[in-house]
């Protein structure tokens, strides 16, 4: 069968189905997200206890653990990991992906609200929302 006298039997219909192809485009092009990267949430939290000057070891018994116990008991809590070091602690509240985040990191500002009182005089616990969206895509380090 010979391409050209196909089209020339059936010009109208190809000229519609190109019409149609073409709305179809524009269409597509007028909804899709002018963003680079697609909106990304994870379903995790990060809390920063600031100890002042409390060495590793009673960072991690005197802040890292009261904060660990509070945080795994908070609903659709799957992981709690934390890292303990020079006058910090560092915790990550992983949940289940299906749950809404903002309620997750509400949850997680009352269990902190909950604990600062058994947590030592001057130290303060902030929970971060984590955003990929709002990271650089790229950092460089420069060393001498």
């Amino acid at each position: 069968m010979d391409v050209a006298g196909f089209a020339l039997r059936h010009d109208k219909a190809l000229l519609f189905a190109v019409l149609v192809l073409a709305a179809l485009g524009v269409r597509a092009y007028t909804q899709t997200p002018a963003s680079i990267f697609p909106n990304m949430y994870f379903p995790r939290v990060e809390v920063v206890a600031d100890a002042g000057q409390l060495p590793p070891d009673q960072v991690h018994s005197a802040v890292a653990l009261p904060l660990e116990q509070a945080l795994q008991n908070l609903p659709a809590v799957q992981r709690v990991r934390s890292t303990s070091a020079q006058g910090s602690a560092d915790l990550v509240v992983d949940f289940d992906p299906s749950t809404d985040s903002r309620a997750d990191f509400d949850y997680v500002n009352q269990a902190l609200a909950q604990t600062h009182a058994v947590l030592p005089s001057g130290v303060d616990a902030v929970a971060i929302s984590i955003n990929p969206n709002n990271e650089p895509i790229v950092s460089y380090a420069l060393t001498s």
